[in-house]
């Protein structure tokens, strides 16, 4: 029986083995494999020439956005960009650019238009007057006192009240259980203890007026940002814990002096004005106590390290109790006071900065003239303005 199934099945193995259908296999096989290598490059060259195309595209919407910031009160403009036509809609708060490259295709492209540069400081790891500073970060850049982020005072008196809003409280008690006198202005805290909150308001500005409190905790306090935000606490600025931001938007820290208070550096850590303080503004002490404009991380009893996803603008002192890290800009007006033995240190991360030239800051006064904002690409023609098409019908012949 064995004898027999050899049989039949040999002249299987001849067939297998015979050199013309073994060379007609693999010539098959290395077709396929070429045709596929064929089609990843064809995949691949028209990938690049969609970018290049892109990029074009890009720079001509950018060119024609500067072009058309000069021209006050257009409504409608079209520009040729080499041999792309370009045109640019103003919107209601925006502007809507459209790019045509001569082989048919379009790109979109939206941004807002700019009353001017924000502060160069705002796009720095770090910067600070004192070079002392920059040596105890590590890294940063020196810039002089002009320099420094002014707080818009136009923008700020319109903006929405943390008296307004759901995610801050006024806590009467919290100096009292931080601080050994307590604070005479008045203490908000940030976000109740649920240790979450959204942070939805009309526009992108929040005002403290009084201190504002970030209260200890075993995890961040986490907030949900859709847009870039600024809160401005006229008072000081106390840290207990990390914060963590979740969503497209960043967020910034800003402390100011209200008139009739001072800054100074609190060189004994007890919170308030006592002999031995550095003041940091001229003239004699007055107002409350625990004076105003200051950041302090961390608070009497706090363990562990705080990491801050912010950036921090004081014009009062910053004043250290815990290793921390702050991921945004950090902007140091004075200097920075160390309360505890041994020292802690101060990280600048840069994990974001803000790109000062063509990007806006919220709260903070402008610098030098207008200027169209970072282009966003749009997948495709918004669908915004459908009645009407950015550019006119051919004429009929």
């Amino acid at each position: 029986m064995r004898p027999a199934r050899r049989g039949r099945s040999a002249p299987l193995w001849r067939f297998l083995g015979a050199p013309l259908p073994l060379v007609t296999g693999v010539s098959f096989v290395l077709f396929g494999m070429s045709l596929v290598d064929m089609a990843r490059t064809l995949d691949r060259a028209e990938r690049l020439r969609q970018a290049q195309s892109f990029a074009r595209a890009r720079i001509a919407a950018e060119s024609a956005a500067m072009h058309c910031v000069a021209e006050k009160g257009f409504e409608f403009e079209r520009v040729e960009a080499g041999d792309i036509r370009v045109c640019i809609r103003k919107r209601a708060a925006d502007w809507l650019i459209e790019s045509r490259c001569p082989e048919g295709s379009s790109y979109w492209f939206r941004c807002v238009e700019l009353e001017g540069a924000a502060p160069r400081a705002m796009g720095c790891d770090c910067a600070a007057v004192d070079p002392a500073v920059l040596d105890l970060v590590g890294t940063g850049q020196c810039i002089d006192e002009s320099e420094l982020p002014r707080v818009d005072a136009a923008a700020t008196a319109s903006a929405a009240r943390a008296e307004q809003l759901p995610a801050f409280r006024i806590d009467r008690e919290i100096a009292l259980l931080h601080l050994e006198a307590g604070t005479e202005a008045d203490d908000f805290v940030l976000a109740p203890a649920a240790g979450s909150a959204t942070l939805e308001v009309p526009g992108d500005i929040i005002v403290v007026p009084g201190h504002l409190w970030i209260e200890p905790g075993t995890v961040p306090l986490r907030l949900k940002l859709a847009r870039d935000l600024t809160i401005v606490v006229e008072g000081n600025l106390y840290v207990a814990r990390s914060v963590a931001v979740e969503g497209p938007g960043h967020l910034c820290f800003v402390t100011v002096t209200k008139p009739g208070t001072v800054a100074f550096a609190d060189r004994d850590g007890n919170g308030r004005w006592s002999p031995g303080d550095v003041m940091r503004q001229p003239g004699p002490f007055a107002g409350a106590i625990e004076g105003s404009g200051a950041v302090y991380f961390g608070l009497v009893g706090c363990r562990g390290s705080i990491r801050v996803d912010a950036g921090i603008v004081p014009t009062g002192e910053l004043h250290l109790r815990v290793d921390t890290t702050v991921c945004g800009p950090l902007v140091v007006p004075h200097g920075v006071t160390i309360s505890t033995v041994p020292p802690v240190h101060l990280v600048a991360a840069r994990s974001w900065v803000f790109r000062t030239e063509r990007e806006r800051v919220p709260g903070f006064a402008t610098i030098g003239g207008r200027r169209p904002g970072v282009l966003i690409s749009e997948s495709r023609n918004p669908a915004a303005l459908p009645e009407q098409a950015l550019y006119l019908p051919p004429p009929s012949r």
